[in-house]
């Protein structure tokens, strides 16, 4: 990406933060228009969208268990997790992992909460 398209990508996020996404969208695409930088529009969305993806995937709970675990599990993972952080995870994915004696691991935000059994072990000798 060019640095021009990434600082008009960053502009776009800063004026939707700060007056809304209607507003900011139409006010972004007069500019555009005004400056005869709309055919700058396709990778501005192209880069908007990497970003999009690149947040969903930092935000992403990410638990790791031995077997399917149960809602009431989730759930007691997703509460640990906020009294950690002071963040509500919201999205939340399961990755069975066989090798785990019991417990979970969790990532959140690239923080690692290892809360399995063998870590418990370990901790213990």
């Amino acid at each position: 990406m060019s640095a021009r398209v990434h600082h008009l990508t960053e502009a776009l996020i800063h004026l939707t933060q700060k007056h809304g996404t209607d507003v900011s969208t139409q006010g972004f695409l007069a500019f555009l228009q005004n400056k005869k930088l709309l055919s700058f529009t396709p990778r501005i969305v192209k880069e908007l969208e990497a970003k999009v993806r690149r947040e969903v995937a930092y935000n992403m709970l990410k638990i790791s268990v031995p077997y399917e675990p149960s809602e009431s599990l989730v759930e007691y993972v997703k509460n640990y997790i906020h009294a950690q952080t002071g963040i509500v995870p919201i999205a939340h994915t399961i990755i069975v992992d066989p090798s785990l004696i019991g417990g979970f691991k969790a990532t959140f935000r690239g923080i690692v909460f290892d809360g399995s059994i063998s870590s418990v072990l370990q901790k213990i000798r």
